[in-house]
């Protein structure tokens, strides 16, 4: 896991970003130094011709996380993968993971950085086959 961001500031233990502006982008151009990077293009010289705007008229983005499956930013390996809230209807995400907005905002509040988070995804009857939960 990487860090909470939103639209607005939401105090939690974990880090977080706010990208209230369209100058937050995350590049997803693979010619960029700044691939699978979220960038304020305010600040840099942008060396990119595709990114995503954290900042959608959709309020997908209203709450987020960034999900840290490309650590290195190695272009060509996938970029801009979050988890972020649901779209109407069950639409599909390419690559992201999707949830209702409750749901993110009590996950976002649950996370500590200094436990190392880590999200794992497989279908239940995998998890169930590999894991073991104590409850102590």
């Amino acid at each position: 896991m990487g860090h909470g961001f939103g639209y607005r500031d939401f105090p939690i233990a974990f880090p977080y970003a706010t990208y209230n502006t369209r100058d937050f982008h995350c590049v997803d151009d693979v010619g960029s130094r700044y691939y699978n990077q979220i960038v304020d293009s305010r600040t840099i010289k942008p060396d990119y011709h595709s990114h995503e705007f954290m900042l959608l008229q959709s309020n997908f983005y209203q709450y987020g996380i960034t999900v840290k499956h490309n650590p290195q930013n190695r272009a060509g390996w996938g970029s801009c993968i979050f988890i972020h809230l649901k779209k109407p209807n069950d639409v599909a995400s390419s690559g992201c993971s999707m949830m209702a907005q409750e749901e993110l905002k009590e996950i976002l509040q649950w996370l500590d950085k200094s436990k190392n988070p880590m999200l794992l995804q497989l279908p239940k009857e995998e998890f169930d086959k590999r894991v073991t939960l104590s409850v102590d």
